[in-house]
């Protein structure tokens, strides 16, 4: 068994009961779940490397549909994360500002984020700070709030963003471009 079944199968106790959920609710636009088997080779054919198709290097991987168009689902894996994202995406919301508003530190720096030793990037920062910048060596995690794995790893890289930043010359600088 490869790790992608096993993820699967942890997987599927949630994604049941989210579709559950979501059977029973008043929805203006109504929520249906359904598997698709990849292991096919006809199916795999389907996301054979055009652009427009649902292309995905790891199971299991979940699409939202909606009006003909898909978007990857960017929620989180839990029962009662996959009935409000969609739930949101249902009612004609965006399901990331709709989380913001009921997890409001969701998307916040932990308490003792230092830049010195962990810099944030975003969408806003993110060409200016790696892309343009020559005078910094970057090691970056992509990662998602989401992601138990990602929440597992987190001390793990403060920590070794600490040791890299460890001696006081480095704490000195600024956290970009490490000039003094």
């Amino acid at each position: 068994m490869t790790s992608a079944c096993l993820a699967r199968d942890a997987q599927a106790p949630q994604f049941r009961e989210a579709a559950a959920i979501l059977a029973n609710q008043d929805l203006p636009t109504p929520v249906k779940f359904a598997k698709y088997d990849d292991a096919d080779e006809y199916n795999r054919r389907l996301r054979a490397g055009a652009p427009d198709m649902y292309n995905f290097t790891a199971y299991p991987a979940l699409f939202v549909f909606k009006e003909g168009k898909h978007e990857w689902f960017r929620g989180g894996r839990e029962s009662h994360e996959i009935v409000d994202y969609m739930t949101a995406v249902a009612k004609g919301l965006d399901p990331i500002e709709e989380e913001k508003k009921s997890k409001p530190g969701l998307y916040k720096r932990e308490p003792d984020f230092d830049p010195l030793v962990m810099a944030e990037l975003d969408i806003d920062n993110f060409e200016a700070e790696v892309l343009e910048n020559e005078n910094v060596v970057w090691i970056i995690e992509f990662y998602s709030d989401h992601c138990p794995i990602c929440k597992s790893l987190a001390p793990e890289i403060l920590k070794a963003a600490r040791e890299v930043c460890a001696c006081d010359e480095c704490l000195s600088r600024d956290p970009w471009t490490r000039a003094p």
